[in-house]
């Protein structure tokens, strides 16, 4: 994000340099005008760049059982993301925030694919036997997110190669 984010950059002053050094041969009375709708311009840039930016590190992804969560499991879902909204986050909840009404589902791994890559940090609420978490986790892993166990408890570390010990391994990252 930042290395894109500094290529426009870049590439919006070496248009702004292209265009004042040719004006300035055509309209030498200009440039002091030029040069301040330039300075004014890329300030400009530069804040919306930034707010954009800032806007990206509190964005959360909630990979979390949908289908076979329990009630105790959905209410205590909710407070954590209750609580992480209350400090300012933005969270996507594919339980509230993706359309789950998808007889195949491929639109549902679309709609969240999506919302990992517009997502700085993934944090996963755990549930073992939960197929989207696996196939959103991997999504997760294949962009190279960082991860945050919602539910650190219930996640305990298993002899053998499993998930929960994937898990554990890309949280420490």
């Amino acid at each position: 994000m930042r290395n894109l984010i500094r290529q426009k950059i870049s590439e919006l002053l070496i248009g702004i340099v292209a265009v004042s050094v040719i004006l300035e041969d055509y309209l030498p009375k200009l440039r002091w005008h030029l040069s301040s709708l330039i300075l004014a311009a890329t300030i400009t840039l530069i804040i919306k760049v930034f707010r954009d930016e800032a806007r990206y590190f509190k964005t959360v992804f909630l990979i979390c059982p949908i289908r076979g969560v329990t009630a105790d499991e959905l209410e205590d879902i909710k407070i954590y993301v209750a609580k992480l909204e209350g400090t300012g986050k933005k969270v996507y909840w594919p339980y509230r925030d993706t359309n789950q009404n998808d007889p195949v589902g491929l639109r549902i791994c679309t709609d969240n694919c999506n919302a990992i890559k517009a997502s700085y940090e993934i944090h996963i609420w755990w549930k073992p036997n939960s197929e989207g978490s696996k196939f959103d986790l991997g999504m997760a892993f294949a962009l190279e997110k960082k991860i945050v166990i919602a539910n650190p408890e219930d996640v305990k570390a298993m002899s053998g190669k499993n998930f929960s010990n994937v898990l554990l391994k890309l949280a420490e990252r």
